[in-house]
């Protein structure tokens, strides 16, 4: 699994408003796209490398002022 971090320590507002619209309208659209927010950063969970570098960049080309990058993370599985 992998997941596109980007820092939204410095949106004002409306940016952040706006934002949120486009991460709800891609949650709508794909029902694989999995995003929260902890501590002012914007996590997006992907299956694929290609499907996160790919979010990462659909969110800086409709907001040029953020950046991002993607981590390849090991997901914790339980002890049977």
């Amino acid at each position: 699994m992998y997941i596109t971090r980007i820092n939204l320590k410095n949106l004002d507002e409306s940016t952040k408003k706006n934002l949120l619209n486009t991460l709800a309208f891609c949650a709508h659209r794909d029902p694989t796209f999995k995003f929260e927010i902890k501590d002012n950063m914007l996590i997006i969970r992907s299956l694929s490398h290609t499907q996160a570098m790919k979010r990462g960049a659909y969110i800086r080309a409709k907001f040029p002022s953020l950046y991002y990058n993607v981590e390849r993370i090991e997901e914790v599985k339980p002890h049977e």
